[in-house]
């Protein structure tokens, strides 16, 4: 209860010191290191977060909410493509390890964690299309990737490609408005305006369905 206290006044200072009286009295050490790398996020201590990231990559290596930390300190603060695509394919090979009858929902959301963080990373972002690409033949029945797809397109500037996944998005979940505000996108930044009129007509007409 304490530490739900300090988190709710966003006391990042005391939550660690809390945590680590946790760890003392038995609690489960990988989840505190995780959650101090939380709370180091929240407050932005990025060297506390270095600190953990390395004491987590020698105890713990291939856990799965470390290695998406270590993502997230990788694509705020050190900028290191490199590295980024080194962690990013750690997290996937664990995911196809632990995850290996069903491993699509994991891989998607790890690789949206990348979209949302690292959107001015091209590297990474040709990255995870890649790995989002070798999925699709089997998966194009998974609204979710068709979403990511497209997204991961849209990023890159390839509006194009950004359109062929965001219809097929939309055939798969013709009541989502995200594929169709996104074709409208897509169809601005081709100076399609017909094609964006229309999409945004398909829109008001979903918008009235709905009440």
């Amino acid at each position: 209860l304490q530490i739900e206290i300090e988190i709710m006044k966003k006391n990042t200072t005391a939550v660690p010191v809390l945590l680590t009286d946790l760890e003392n009295m038995g609690f489960d050490r990988k989840l505190i290191l995780i959650e101090k790398c939380n709370i180091a996020i929240i407050g932005q201590n990025w060297e506390f977060l270095c600190t953990l990231l390395d004491t987590i990559s020698l105890e713990a290596p291939d856990n799965l909410l470390g290695l998406k930390c270590s993502l997230v300190y990788c694509l705020v603060v050190s900028g290191d493509s490199a590295k980024t695509n080194d962690v990013l394919l750690h997290a996937l090979h664990v995911i196809e390890k632990l995850y290996y009858n069903d491993p699509l929902p994991y891989i998607i959301d790890i690789i949206e964690l990348v979209h949302c963080i690292g959107a001015e990373n091209a590297s990474v972002l040709k990255n995870s299309i890649k790995t989002l690409e070798n999925l699709w033949p089997a998966n194009k029945e998974s609204y979710d990737l068709a979403i990511q797809l497209g997204y991961a397109y849209l990023l890159l500037q390839q509006p194009k490609k950004a359109i062929d996944f965001y219809k097929q998005a939309s055939k798969l979940q013709q009541a989502k408005q995200e594929p169709i505000v996104k074709l409208v996108m897509c169809s601005l930044m081709l100076d399609e305006l017909d094609e964006a009129e229309s999409s945004l007509d398909f829109v008001k007409e979903v918008f009235s369905s709905l009440q």
